[in-house]
């Protein structure tokens, strides 16, 4: 409100345009999701903490000889194995077994295929001989690489 003389003259606010209006409403979701995401997190961090700590019965003597063992780096792992029954007596069946050659795989259509695209390669791999070699080769001249290509320049 102004005062111009004797009257008072209100001005209008200026109006806040929609940008205005969602940056504001980003930015107090946006810490609300914090605060939220946050307390979220904490929660079960902080549950166990404040949660009575059950009582754990002590072991007897003989089961803290079992738990502990002779090597103190050994792992639990260690210990499982170590007292699994031990594995049964190899019978005369499995020796058998284990001795037989597994049964060969017969050929697929696609493997023949292939083998023969592989065969066919090296056979033309195989058919460059010497004198192939030598007549791939070009002759040489004396024409320097200038003269021939005036030659070609006039040849067209």
């Amino acid at each position: 409100m102004k005062r111009e003389g004797n009257f008072h003259v209100y001005y209008p606010k200026p109006k806040e345009s929609m940008s205005d209006i969602l940056f504001i409403a980003l930015i107090v979701l946006g810490v609300a999701g914090f605060i939220f995401w946050n307390t979220k997190k904490a929660t079960p961090a902080s549950a166990p903490a404040s949660a009575p700590a059950l009582a754990q019965p002590s072991p007897s003597p003989a089961e803290a000889t079992v738990a502990q063992s002779d090597n103190p780096g050994e792992t639990g792992v260690a210990r499982y194995l170590r007292s699994l029954p031990p594995p049964p007596v190899e019978t005369g069946v499995t020796r058998y077994l284990k001795s037989l050659k597994p049964p060969a795989k017969p050929e697929t259509g696609v493997a023949r295929y292939i083998n023969s695209i592989l065969a066919a390669q090296t056979a033309r791999a195989s058919e460059v001989t010497f004198e192939k070699l030598l007549q791939s080769i070009p002759a040489p001249t004396r024409e320097s690489g200038v003269a021939r290509y005036l030659k070609a320049i006039e040849s067209q």
